[in-house]
């Protein structure tokens, strides 16, 4: 076994085994909560495959940034 670790894997391994999640990871889990929530589940994941995209292709540091690049935009 290699004794030389990525510094940057070993971040990403700590961020995620400890639960620290980004704003994106959060809204997009709030996302698929609404979703698993109603019974026309396809109705509602058709709502929200635009933001979903916005939301992973963001370069906002966090929501607030995010909401004002929607503004921008007219989201």
């Amino acid at each position: 076994m290699d004794s030389y670790v990525d510094p940057g894997a070993h971040w990403i391994f700590i961020h995620v085994s400890m639960g620290v999640k980004s704003w994106q990871d959060k809204r997009i889990h709030a996302i698929n909560r609404k979703i698993s929530r109603v019974a026309n589940k396809r109705a509602m994941t058709e709502n929200y495959i635009d933001e979903h995209w916005k939301i992973c292709n963001s370069q906002a540091n966090n929501k607030k940034e995010y909401k004002d690049e929607c503004k921008k935009e007219t989201c």
